[in-house]
């Protein structure tokens, strides 16, 4: 794992792996529809508070990718 390019992110899907194992579905079932990478922005930043360049850093994306995935949450949010 420390050999990895980005040990972080390699040890955020490992955390996650184990989660979603230990958890099962029914925890994750509101955010279902969203796709891995989306799940992980709304919980590390929307859930937890962490500002995107982290989430980026611990997910091994770009910021800009991350900032992309908070644009698209926003826009997908119910209106309400």
């Amino acid at each position: 794992m420390l050999a990895a390019a980005s040990p972080a992110a390699c040890a955020w899907q490992s955390l996650r792996s184990r989660v979603c194992a230990l958890a099962g579905p029914r925890p994750l079932r509101p955010v279902a529809h969203l796709t891995a990478p989306r799940q992980d922005v709304l919980l590390l930043h929307l859930v937890l508070g962490l500002p995107p360049a982290v989430v980026a850093a611990l997910t091994g994306t770009e910021p800009a990718a991350v900032h992309a995935r908070l644009r698209s949450l926003a826009a997908a949010r119910p209106r309400g």
